[in-house]
């Protein structure tokens, strides 16, 4: 009887650990946590919210399509889908923590900072920085700085920045 209590402990530490690392991926650091990422998070994992649990998920968000931490805990902890995914993500990587990518040591993570900065700047959650989220990511820099490096950036001309237009930040500090 000891060995299966055991067991059951361990099986529901490991359930807290990857629910616990599942709402920190969604937050990606921040307080709050945007309809899309916890949309295609699922996509990728290949697990599907039904209908009632994405109009649940619906009514959470604000006008910038975001769920505050609090009200985002308290939807993932009573979501059976959520505990699919952490089960699944378990499942796939027993060695470390759920959704530690594969030859990091337990606890670290490598984090893509562009990717991170890219979804705190896209306000509205479109995929793309604007002018205007762009300038006002970028106030500290002068005006016309700032124009010449979103211009800069902008390397297809549309008038906005995509996740890898973006990344030339990251990558070349000559722009």
């Amino acid at each position: 009887m000891a060995a299966l209590s055991h067991m059951k402990n361990r099986k529901s530490q490991k359930l807290r650990e990857g629910f616990e690392y599942f709402v920190a991926r969604c937050l990606d650091g921040g307080t709050e946590v945007h309809l899309n990422v916890v949309r295609e998070i699922f996509e990728n994992t290949n697990i599907k919210l039904d209908t009632k649990d994405q109009k649940e998920l619906e009514k959470l968000v604000n006008k910038d399509q975001m769920i505050t931490r609090q009200e985002f805990v308290k939807f993932a902890k009573s979501n059976g889908a959520v505990k699919s995914l952490v089960e699944k993500e378990i499942r796939s990587k027993p060695t470390s923590k759920p959704g530690t990518p594969r030859g990091c040591r337990k606890g670290s993570l490598k984090i893509d900072k562009a990717l991170a900065a890219f979804k705190a700047i896209d306000k509205d959650g479109n995929g793309y920085l604007d002018r205007g989220e762009f300038l006002t990511f970028s106030s500290s820099i002068p005006p016309e700085s700032r124009d010449r490096l979103f211009n800069s950036l902008d390397q297809d001309g549309d008038g906005k920045l995509d996740l890898e237009e973006f990344r030339l930040l990251f990558k070349n500090t000559q722009i």
